[in-house]
């Protein structure tokens, strides 16, 4: 998992919900400072961080940490891939 192809799921889910970094801070009662730090690469998301993410960008823990898709879970997961 690298920390910089993280964070651009994270900045395209974002993107998608039409979220600005600000607003999405705002969400996690985070600084925008830690958004945008994520985005870049620059800072590693911890945990419990990554549920609270998911959920306010309306994705999955999976898609933000390992690039799948929620279409493509069932697959990986009858592949042994996921630890879900």
């Amino acid at each position: 998992m690298k920390a910089e192809e993280v964070g651009y799921r994270i900045a395209q889910a974002r993107k998608k919900q039409g979220m600005t970094q600000r607003e999405l801070s705002e969400k996690l009662y985070v600084k925008r400072e830690t958004v945008n730090q994520w985005e870049s690469g620059t800072r590693q998301i911890k945990g419990d961080d990554v549920a609270r993410l998911a959920d306010a960008l309306e994705t999955t823990c999976d898609y933000i940490l390992r690039g799948v898709e929620a279409e493509q879970l069932h697959f990986f997961k009858d592949l042994g891939l996921t630890g879900n």
